[in-house]
């Protein structure tokens, strides 16, 4: 739906008109992407992805309709509702999807099967696209697009109504947006994905300016600009899996700046033939999907757990804002350098920006602290062995080391339960009412109903050697478990899939 309405506006009245037509959708559903989690909080999670769905597909229906009747001012502000309720789907999909699976392993599931959809979906969306486009218009885009999602909305009509109200008010979320704002190292991290946000909005209006200006195509040429681009970020997943747990990741996010911009000036030097080759456009793909997994991971390692919600909060509404920017940009650049420098220039920005904070970022990256052995022994729980890596590399950076005594009693039965436990070396006894019951060594963990269910211990668990525990909290606990603050109350039904007598 973007590269269709974009190509068709840049047709109607070039740069300028594509620029205005993004920024249009953009700025609104910024606005109403600060307002979502208030509405799951008064509406429920389902109500609010009910009706965010039906938005949106009617604003795509009408804005099919409306272009094929060549009424342009109504169709853009169709898509502008269409654009603004997509920013529902997200936040209540990640406030539901805790609720709806058996265990933190199916939850874990779920949450890596979005992520391999979301990646596909950035490529099959620009195919797509760009075949309709050809064969019939950009009208079609959004009558295939509002049908599609006229099927999601009556999927999710099914889902039993009800309200997942979060335990944080307005005022706690603005003095949580203020606390993050005083950490120096997650806001010079947020500044960086803030500036690669401004480079992608500006990638989506140079699309068709590539296509058109430089390789002399029509507009719907643009969604085999994107599909390239979109095949570098599929590249780029499949490499960034290489640097979790690693101990340095600021080359990693420094090198793909600056082969970002590299690309996007070879897209300005080259011969337009090797651009249409589509290895140009790979290239920058592979370095901007590089680089926003490396900043992200990097930003989950120095940020406080109990922040963590509202960092990626700022983050949401600040990759629509600065898309904006990013659109707004393009006709500047186009009026100063001509479209052929256009791309160059969007690339030396980025470049110029990230590095005004590249000392900054080696800095916090060296500061960081990498939990290697914890992760390691986290990962071999059953409870945390799928969860995916930047989460659990945040977990293990929560957790402390504990040296207990052959003899030590670690918990006691009927003591309140405030603590989940896994075993780095050594072995522990399981005991209920004085009878023992089983041992438990390395790869095991313990506590964990007691928390999910705040109930007392229910049994006592002593070590039978010497041994060294990690300990976690209720709060890190509870956040990795549920992904998502306001599911907590949820994570009861969590507690059912195991049968730890602790």
């Amino acid at each position: 739906m973007w590269v269709a309405l974009i190509a068709y506006s840049y047709a109607a009245g070039g740069v300028r008109e594509a620029s205005a037509v993004t920024v249009a959708q953009l700025v609104p559903a910024t606005g109403f992407a600060l307002a979502v989690g208030r509405l799951m909080r008064r509406h429920g999670a389902v109500q609010v992805l009910r009706w965010g769905l039906v938005s949106q597909g009617a604003g795509m229906l009408a804005a099919a309709v409306l272009l094929r009747q060549g009424d342009n001012a109504a169709a853009f502000a169709a898509a502008i509702v269409a654009a603004t309720a997509i920013t529902t789907t997200r936040p209540a999909q990640s406030v539901l999807t805790p609720s709806m699976v058996d265990g933190p392993d199916d939850l874990t599931a779920a949450n890596v099967l979005s992520g391999a959809l979301l990646a596909s979906a950035g490529l099959a969306g620009p195919v797509s696209a760009a075949l309709i486009m050809t064969t019939v218009g950009s009208w079609a885009v959004f009558a295939v697009m509002g049908a599609v999602v006229a099927v999601s909305a009556s999927a999710v009509w099914r889902l039993p109504a009800s309200h997942t109200v979060g335990d944080e008010d307005p005022i706690s979320l603005i003095d949580g947006t203020r606390a993050t704002a005083r950490e120096p190292g997650p806001r010079v991290i947020v500044f960086a994905l803030a500036v690669y946000y401004i480079a992608v909005g500006a990638l989506d209006v140079l699309a068709v300016v590539i296509a058109v200006a430089l390789l002399r195509e029509p507009e719907a040429y643009a969604g085999w600009v994107t599909t390239a681009v979109g095949v570098g970020s599929l590249i780029a997943g499949s490499i960034s899996v290489a640097v979790i747990g690693r101990r340095w990741l600021s080359p990693w996010i420094l090198t793909s700046a600056f082969g970002a911009g590299a690309a996007l000036a070879l897209v300005s030097v080259v011969d337009s033939r090797l651009v249409a080759s589509g290895l140009v456009l790979v290239a920058i793909g592979v370095a901007e999907a590089s680089y926003e997994l490396t900043a992200v991971m990097l930003l989950q390692r120095v940020s406080r757990l109990d922040l963590l919600g509202h960092i990626f909060a700022v983050v949401e509404a600040l990759q629509m804002a600065m898309l904006a920017v990013g659109a707004a940009l393009v006709p500047v650049a186009v009026q100063l350098f001509g479209p052929r420098w256009a791309p160059a220039s969007i690339g030396a920005l980025f470049v110029l920006l990230v590095g005004s904070v590249s000392a900054r970022i080696v800095a916090i990256d060296r500061d960081a602290r990498v939990p290697i052995t914890e992760m390691a022994v986290l990962r071999a729980t059953p409870l945390f062995g799928a969860l995916p890596g930047p989460a659990l590399e945040t977990l293990a950076r929560e957790a402390r080391r504990v040296a207990v005594a052959a003899g030590d009693v670690v918990v006691r039965q009927g003591d309140p339960g405030t603590e989940y436990f896994a075993i780095v070396s050594g072995r522990l006894s399981v005991s209920v009412d004085g009878s023992d019951r089983t041992e438990l060594e390395r790869g095991d963990g313990f506590g964990e109903i007691a928390l999910v269910r705040d109930v007392v211990r229910a049994a006592t668990v002593r070590a039978a050697s010497d041994a060294v525990l990690l300990v976690l909290g209720r709060e890190p606990f509870l956040t990795a478990l549920t992904g998502h603050a306001p599911t907590r109350d949820r994570a009861s039904r969590i507690a059912s899939a195991y049968r730890d007598p602790t």
